[in-house]
């Protein structure tokens, strides 16, 4: 029995190691970000995205859903395509950086069209929607696939800067359903 119990402790040391070594002091994950170059795509080591297009609007209407969802800020939709090579991603956190320095998370409505997960040999297409005060939309950056847990950190990270640029607000925008298709 103290033999087994002496396991026991050797694994939850190395647990607590393994965890440890995957955090800063600031108790943030380490991650690196990979840009999108000229074409569009940003290709990190699993998994490749670009952004398809964006839109600002004050409503949106839900794929079957009734009732449009209404701001008194502003709703950035952004359509993104995301292949990945090798591993399932959980794409639940997409956060827009402002460029003075805010950041805000995607919204969490199962009615929104996310990329919630992506099967290795797939592409997803669909769409991060956020909502933030219209005037910190300028110069924002998106970044996908910055997921951290207790014991799962997901380093790599895809980025796209000024990813909105110059459009106008729209009173309504309908969005289309989620989609994958096996990568080819």
């Amino acid at each position: 029995m103290s033999r087994l119990r002496a396991i026991g402790a050797l694994l939850a040391c190395l647990l607590v190691v393994a965890v440890l070594n995957g955090f800063r002091g600031d108790g943030t994950a380490e991650s690196r970000d990979y840009y999108a170059g000229a074409d569009g795509w940003a290709h990190a080591p699993s998994m490749s995205g670009r952004v398809v297009g964006a839109r600002l609007a004050r409503s949106l209407v839900r794929p079957e859903v009734a009732d449009p969802l209404t701001t008194p800020a502003v709703f950035v939709v952004i359509e993104l395509e995301v292949r990945v090579r090798d591993r399932v991603q959980p794409l639940q956190s997409l956060t827009l950086l402002t460029a003075d320095g805010h950041s805000y998370r995607q919204l969490d409505d199962s009615g929104l069209s996310e990329l919630s997960l992506t099967q290795a040999g797939w592409t997803s297409y669909g769409n991060a929607v956020f909502e933030m005060p219209a005037e910190r939309v300028p110069g924002a950056t998106l970044v996908v696939g910055a997921q951290t847990d207790m014991l799962v950190i997901y380093r790599a990270r895809l980025a796209f800067r000024d990813v909105v640029g110059d459009l106008a607000v729209l009173d309504r925008i309908e969005l289309a359903e989620a989609r994958s298709e096996v990568t080819r």
